[in-house]
């Protein structure tokens, strides 16, 4: 019963025992959805790195709600060898994956990404950009001049984010130091 498959790898991830990874890589196929997006949020939240490779071979799921969670589950499990799929995701045609890649590179806060990030304060989705401009400022310095660049985006959302990012890179204590 997919209702009862869906509860499992819930109730997977809520106890976040690693040995319920391999289980929860085997759900990531399962013919319903709704199943599968449960397997992805379960695998983020145990947060185990083996899982990486089955979420990035998730990316390519016909449905954007699993993508989207294996997108989430990458960026929680917060490992750099997920930053390439994810900067990838930047491209997707669902604009809530592209807006969860932002964030979940924002959240890894890998440098190699601020190219790609740069380019997504370009997307034509508002959420996107603002998830790409909170990202930068996580990232660090090397993001300003693409944030006083967002400060004269046509969305006030994305004006505003861009403010505070460049604020919270005034303050020495509120981001971390750029890697070189």
């Amino acid at each position: 019963n997919e209702y009862v498959r869906r509860a499992a790898a819930e109730a997977l991830g809520v106890i976040g025992d690693p040995q319920a990874v391999p289980a929860l890589i085997q759900a990531l196929g399962d013919d319903r959805g709704g199943v599968r997006v449960r397997a992805a949020e379960a695998l983020g939240a145990i947060g185990d790195p083996q899982a990486i490779p089955a979420l990035i071979q998730a990316l390519g799921d016909g449905r954007g709600g699993v993508r989207r969670a294996a997108v989430q589950a990458l960026g929680a499990i917060g490992d750099p060898q997920a930053v390439p799929a994810l900067i990838q995701a930047l491209g997707n045609s669902s604009e809530g994956v592209r807006e969860a890649a932002a964030e979940a590179l924002g959240r890894i806060g890998d440098p190699q990404a601020i190219p790609a990030l740069i380019q997504a304060l370009g997307d034509w989705n508002e959420d996107v950009r603002r998830a790409a401009a909170e990202a930068l400022v996580k990232i660090g310095t090397p993001a300003v001049p693409a944030l006083i660049q967002a400060l004269g985006d046509s969305s006030e959302y994305v004006r505003r984010a861009a403010a505070e990012a460049l604020g919270k890179l005034g303050d020495p204590q509120a981001v971390p130091a750029p890697v070189s």
